[in-house]
């Protein structure tokens, strides 16, 4: 099974990046599926840190695609940097930096990063 899920993330890599909903998600004969999903062909080529930034952690984990994986990880440490995250896409992040096979270095350079994300979303207001 689990090479199975390898084979479906590698084959869904499109256009250097995981997308979180596909073309076939608009038919509802296809699959049963959300009123909020809908593809919109996106205007331009850029990073998709929802799910790309997840998915990278688990090809990772298994050492493929290694290639593939350092071009992103520049794109992603780009992406957030530059990018108000939304909630989704802080969590795909958090997955990632939690990747024990990701090295020290890579994983403090969005730690502050990730807080300062993290820190907007909560909204902390103090009483």
């Amino acid at each position: 099974m689990a090479s199975n899920a390898l084979q479906y993330l590698i084959t869904h890599f499109i256009d250097d990046n995981w997308h979180g909903i596909h073309e076939d998600a608009n038919d509802a004969s296809y699959a049963p599926y959300a009123p909020w999903w809908r593809y919109e062909a996106p205007a331009d080529l850029h990073f998709c840190a929802n799910p790309s930034a997840e998915e990278m952690r688990y090809l990772i984990n298994v050492r493929a695609m290694a290639t593939e994986i350092s071009e992103l990880l520049e794109h992603a440490i780009v992406y957030i940097k530059t990018t108000e995250l939304d909630l989704h896409e802080l969590l795909c992040f958090i997955r990632e930096y939690e990747c024990q096979r990701r090295k020290k270095v890579h994983r403090l350079e969005i730690l502050s990063y990730l807080l300062c994300h993290g820190f907007r979303q909560v909204n902390v207001e103090p009483n």
